[in-house]
């Protein structure tokens, strides 16, 4: 066992790992820093209900699942209690692609196969000082009034991810289209997408929490839905869409 201390957005969990592959995933989040928010041990039953629930989902979907390692449960476990301790601290994990332009965070959402890697590399291709802040499940935390948005060790398959933080500028809904195009959202209609993509715990409690931080992310954040192409252009047309909004 290995036990080891990580830095997620600025609350400090105490892994006792029990694999290696937790600690490789860390590694970039480790710190020295004293004391805990909270301490995280996974058992044999939690990891067999990990596997049950791969194997459930899997069904549901109708496609081949997966043969998961015991290391690879337990740190899907560990996500989950992180993701349900945070949802108690106005915080969330949420399902999207981060990143960081000029100090400004953009955070884009879709279905599962819509293009959001592709449309992050189009960024990095178009405006080479974009930071992918992580391709996955960054986390997203209110802190004195500023919607904060935090990588994270899980960054999905191709593992884009940096331990920083950036203040969140807008949340973009991305749909493949024909064409590039971007109009700005009210809360109302980008709230029920928002909701989705967050990690949201099974009690009602949890859930209740959600929906507040959510309700104050409309206060600190934009809104936008981008139709658009996997052409890199599609980059220019939202980051232009973007700041002409501002303008108005």
């Amino acid at each position: 066992m290995t036990d080891l201390k990580v830095n997620i957005a600025g609350f400090i969990f105490l892994i006792h790992a029990r694999y290696p592959d937790l600690p490789e995933r860390c590694r970039d989040y480790v710190t020295d820093a004293k004391g805990a928010d909270l301490e995280i041990a996974i058992s044999d039953e939690e990891i067999a209900y990990e596997r049950e629930k791969a194997r459930r989902e899997a069904e549901l979907e109708a496609i081949p699942c997966e043969e998961y390692t015991p290391g690879q449960l337990e740190e899907t476990a560990v996500y989950r209690k992180i993701a349900v301790y945070l949802s108690y601290q106005d915080a969330c994990v949420f399902h999207g692609a981060l990143i960081g332009l000029h100090g400004q965070g953009y955070l884009f959402t879709a279905k599962s196969g819509t293009g959001k890697t592709t449309h992050i590399r189009n960024w990095v291709q178009e405006f080479p000082e974009t930071i992918i802040v992580n391709g996955d499940k960054p986390v997203l935390r209110m802190r004195n009034g500023r919607l904060m948005a935090y990588g994270t060790p899980w960054a999905g398959k191709e593992g884009y991810q940096e331990n920083m933080a950036v203040e969140l500028k807008a949340v973009i809904l991305l749909k493949r289209g024909m064409d590039n195009r971007i109009r700005k959202l009210d809360f109302a209609s980008a709230f029920p997408v928002l909701v989705s993509q967050t990690y949201r715990p099974e009690d009602g409690f949890g859930l209740k929490r959600v929906v507040e931080l959510a309700g104050k992310m409309a206060k600190c954040t934009e809104f936008y839905e981008l139709e658009c192409t996997m052409d890199p252009v599609s980059a220019r047309v939202a980051y232009a869409g973007i700041r002409d909004c501002d303008v108005r």
